[in-house]
């Protein structure tokens, strides 16, 4: 099989190279060999001529066969290979989405997304596609339907929709099936998207959404009632995923599309698409099972209560999205954005960390409440986000986090003006003061003030998001608690005294709040930093320049950037998985106390 599948994958000038792979078993050389010869031969750029282009698409349709391979090592080669040629390629979704945030079910309807993009744009190429379609479901009279006459022929595509579940134990899918069918339904929302597909396409769409989620619950509600695994587990599988969320990514624009309206028989299906997706809401949203993008989909389907506090402009977004140039590369890549519409509170959200987290966020189009005491630069910064496309809404909340009271009516204030409970809380704030005065030097008002900061702003803000902020009424949320590589081990560095010791109890927070949490979904999750180059290092040396750079000196510091990126990446996780604890630091970091002061010299060139 692998053999069958690395030969469809070549050309005369590799012919002899790919014939070397067909072996069962890939060494590490053959690996990274596979893998360039798999990016050079999916690069559509590389191949303007008709024949050559053709040639490519055979190539994409191969490496979307190798991804559902039985070799693990095969599938990571081919699943690497295509993300990295979705990020060079021009207009790609995977250029919207970071590669580090894509989950491997994603990748299938990434790279087919941008197969039906780059392979409809002529007619050639079209009808190449087309060909691919006829040879793979035998199925004539579905691409009659996409290719032209749609109102009169598209009675077709509800047979597509019906085999979305016709399985027979664990054998979902075979491969050709899962190829047909997420090509079809892109081809389909990419149609829809645009404004060219007729009424009976939409109807068709609509149907396909309400019978996949009839089944979809139906078979949920009978395993829960069984005993046995429920069916959304298997929504993780790329045969079951991909398929599923083109089908939803269908039904989302058709909803949302304000170019057509719906007429009154296709709102009667609109309304039943609603009652259902939010069935499969109700069903799926805590059962720990279900692909978090399976569930973005759901929600967008089943939409938000009209005059409701918690309303999200959907259809403006989605009409938004849909009006502009590669309409469903945009779309897709809206439904993929992981914190799209979380409501995030952010402590210390002013500047440093927390600032570099808040505009993260806000590209991936959260709600967000930023608090810090400088009301200044917290209106500064709202306005900065707030000029990002994507961002939901933002609010700032000048609070001290020592003020337990102030603290928890901004957290209510928070859930009201949002329209809902927190879904996650970054406790970023603190600081660091006297450094390198030792612990008998220190003032006791710097040392009460860290204390206080580090450790009860801490615990308040927890409290206050599962109290005032409604995780634990909701059951669900995280708890991101911004702590240090310094709480692990006691820093050999004067004045680090209190600031450890304010450390190591917000690890120990962290951890024993994790256990009294279990019953519900609430994470508790930790980022450590090392060294960062943020005001916090300035402001600990008393704004002493020549110690700071003594300080940081034959390395490059982490940026705070880098350790937002981190916080995305945990957040990003589906509801099964927690990563409980991440350390982020400079490669030349090796441990709390030792660093390699000669990297940057080591590698000046590469940096």
């Amino acid at each position: 099989m692998l053999a069958c599948h690395i030969l469809q994958i070549r050309k005369k000038a590799i012919k002899q190279a790919i014939n070397k792979l067909t072996i069962a078993e890939l060494s590490a050389d053959d690996v990274v060999k596979l893998q360039a010869v798999l990016v050079s031969q999916l690069q559509l750029e590389t191949h303007p001529k008709a024949s050559y282009a053709d040639l490519a698409l055979a190539s994409w349709m191969s490496a979307l066969r190798l991804l559902q391979d039985d070799n693990v090592r095969v599938r990571a080669c081919v699943r690497h290979a295509i993300l990295d040629t979705l990020a060079a390629a021009k207009d790609s979704t995977a250029g919207m989405v970071s590669p580090d945030s894509v989950s491997d079910a994603a990748v299938l309807p990434l790279a087919v997304e941008y197969v039906v993009s780059a392979f409809a744009r002529t007619e050639h190429g079209l009808a190449s596609l087309s060909k691919v379609l006829f040879e793979l479901i035998d199925a004539p009279s579905v691409l009659i339907a996409y290719s032209g006459a749609a109102g009169e022929k598209a009675q077709d595509w509800d047979d597509l929709y019906r085999r979305i579940f016709e399985s027979e134990s664990s054998n979902y899918f075979a491969e050709r099936d899962v190829l047909a069918q997420n090509i079809v339904y892109y081809l389909l929302g990419r149609s829809v998207g645009n404004g060219e597909l007729s009424r009976t396409l939409h109807d068709q769409v609509l149907k396909g959404v309400v019978t996949a989620l009839t089944t979809l619950n139906q078979e949920a509600q009978r395993s829960s009632k069984e005993g046995r695994q429920w069916l959304g587990g298997i929504t993780y599988y790329t045969d079951v995923f991909s398929p599923l969320f083109g089908l939803l990514s269908a039904g989302v624009a058709v909803l949302t599309t304000s170019t057509i309206p719906l007429d009154a028989d296709l709102e009667v299906l609109a309304s039943q698409v609603r009652v259902v997706a939010q069935e499969a809401c109700d069903i799926h949203a805590n059962d720990n099972a279900t692909n978090p993008f399976i569930l973005r989909a759901l929600k967008h389907l089943a939409g938000n209560p009209p005059n409701s506090a918690s309303a999200e402009p959907v259809e403006a977004s989605f009409s938004f999205l849909l009006s502009t140039n590669n309409a469903s590369s945009k779309l897709l890549a809206f439904l993929l954005m992981s914190l799209k519409g979380k409501r995030i509170v952010i402590t210390g959200a002013s500047m440093g960390i927390g600032a570099a987290a808040s505009r993260r966020f806000a590209k991936e189009g959260a709600h967000l409440a930023l608090l810090a005491r400088s009301k200044d630069k917290l209106e500064k910064l709202s306005d900065e986000l707030q000029a990002v496309p994507s961002c939901g809404r933002v609010l700032n909340f000048s609070v001290d986090v020592r003020d337990s009271v102030a603290l928890g009516e901004t957290m209510a204030t928070a859930v009201k003006q949002l329209g809902g409970p927190v879904d996650v809380l970054v406790n970023n704030a603190g600081l660091a003061l006297d450094a390198p005065a030792i612990f008998p030097s220190q003032s006791i008002k710097n040392i009460t003030m860290m204390i206080e900061t580090n450790i009860n702003g801490v615990l308040f803000a927890a409290h206050a998001a599962l109290n005032q902020g409604g995780m634990l009424e909701a059951k669900s949320g995280v708890i991101l608690n911004v702590t240090s590589v310094t709480g692990l081990e006691a820093p050999p560095f004067p004045g680090e005294t209190v600031y450890h010791t304010a450390k190591a109890a917000q690890e120990a927070f962290s951890n024993s709040l994790r256990n009294e949490l279990c019953g519900t979904n609430i994470k508790v999750l930790v980022v450590r930093p090392g060294v960062v180059a943020t005001n916090f290092h300035e402001q600990r040396v008393g704004y002493d320049r020549g110690m700071y750079s003594q300080f940081i000196d034959g390395y490059e510091p982490l940026v705070p950037d880098d350790v937002a990126d981190a916080m995305a990446w945990v957040l990003d996780k589906p509801e099964r998985i927690a990563i409980k604890a991440l350390d982020v630091v400079p490669t030349p970091q090796r441990s709390l106390s030792v660093f390699d002061r000669e990297w940057s010299a080591r590698n000046e060139n590469n940096q």
